[in-house]
């Protein structure tokens, strides 16, 4: 019996994907509801019915952030360590990093959120190490079409890599470019509440008042929490997006291809209509792309092919490089959105201060002689 999504779940999706409401408890006026409930009730059910997991969609870029794809040469053969403790390491020794991962050819992807127009420093002496280096000014990521996660859900996969990303590519989502490419004002007590409440869209007002006084060690009230939602945190994001898909024959990998676009947010509004595709990253100056795909049920090498078949339709060069990188532990660690970090010293590391809640501002240079001295060290 195949998988049906119901009526309700489809049509909130498609209301909130570019809806700017932040907590259930202002989403609910916007769906002319007394109580929040219901709404609670849907995300559950598409998290725990059907595998589809919705977070706020966060644009990084309105925080000043942009993306650095950093592939660095494995330095020799030698047994597999736990990259988990590289991580621990890195999260102190060099600030922005979201994500570490062995890629399939045995060396390391890492994944930046670093200002933009920040500076990535390395030595004379490391040059060696780094493979690849790609800057992306944006990021936009998955709100996949309705029809397409209920192919995905009952396991319409063929479809998916052939009629399914025509459809995908036919969708373009309608947003202000400016909005989305233009950095907002923000302060940490903002940063905060983005931090607590990316991953839980189902939490109330009330909730995220009390999650937000534990983090910084201060009494609000909700009255204070909803100004700050208003006036900025509402400004800083683009309704929701699907952050996890739970469905059979996933990969424990994910590829990310990097082509050249006449215009990246052109083609990156297409692109996140599919359900197999994470993530697309963009810089609209030189029009690099990288869109990060996962395909299910053994179609990931299909999807891939098909997709780069894609990119001269839209004015895309053919694809000039492809990173396949692990998504499993112990092969991948996941650091998170960047937040509010003061100066202090951690397990014999100096902690590097990521946003200075005084000044309002990022820091801005990025070593990467740091990521590779503990790689070197740790993790070969």
């Amino acid at each position: 019996m195949s998988i049906v999504i119901p009526r309700s779940h489809i049509d909130f999706l498609n209301r909130v994907y570019l809806l700017n409401r932040v907590t259930v408890t202002r989403l609910k006026k916007e769906f002319d509801l007394t109580d929040h409930r219901k709404l609670t009730k849907i995300l559950s059910s598409l998290r725990n019915r059907f595998g589809i997991h919705l977070w706020v969609d966060v644009l990084q870029q309105k925080l000043g952030l942009g993306i650095t794809l950093i592939v660095l040469k494995r330095p020799r053969p030698g047994v597999l360590r736990r990259l988990d403790k590289v991580g621990d390491v890195l999260t102190y020794r060099i600030p922005y990093i979201r994500s570490l991962s062995y890629t399939i050819d045995g060396n390391f992807l890492l994944v930046l959120q670093n200002p933009l127009g920040s500076k990535i420093v390395y030595g004379e002496a490391r040059k060696d190490f780094v493979k690849a280096l790609y800057s992306f000014n944006f990021i936009l990521r998955s709100k996949p079409l309705s029809d397409l996660l209920q192919r995905l859900v009952s396991g319409d996969y063929v479809y998916l890599v052939e009629g399914g990303l025509e459809e995908a590519f036919v969708n373009r989502y309608e947003f202000d470019r400016e909005y989305v490419l233009k950095p907002a004002r923000f302060d940490g007590v903002d940063l905060t509440i983005l931090d607590v409440v990316e991953p839980r869209p189902e939490m109330g007002l009330r909730d995220l008042t009390v999650a937000v006084s534990k983090e910084l060690g201060r009494s609000f009230s909700a009255a204070q929490i909803e100004r700050h939602v208003v006036k900025h945190v509402e400004n800083l994001v683009l309704g929701y997006r699907v952050a996890k898909i739970v469905a059979p024959g996933a990969p424990n990998y994910s590829s990310t291809l990097v082509t050249r676009c006449r215009d990246a947010v052109e083609f990156c509004s297409r692109a996140i209509s599919h359900p197999f595709v994470f993530a697309c990253a963009g810089n609209s100056d030189s029009g690099f792309v990288g869109v990060t795909v996962k395909g299910f049920g053994g179609v990931h090498e299909l999807f891939i092919a098909s997709l780069s078949q894609m990119f001269p339709s839209y004015d895309c060069e053919p694809c000039t490089d492809i990173i396949n990188s692990f998504t499993i532990e112990p092969y991948y660690v996941f650091f998170g959105v960047p937040r509010p970090r003061h100066a202090e010293r951690k397990a014999g590391f100096d902690v590097e201060v990521e946003y200075d809640p005084m000044s309002r501002d990022w820091i801005l240079d990025v070593d990467v002689d740091k990521a590779v001295e503990a790689i070197l060290k740790y993790a070969s």
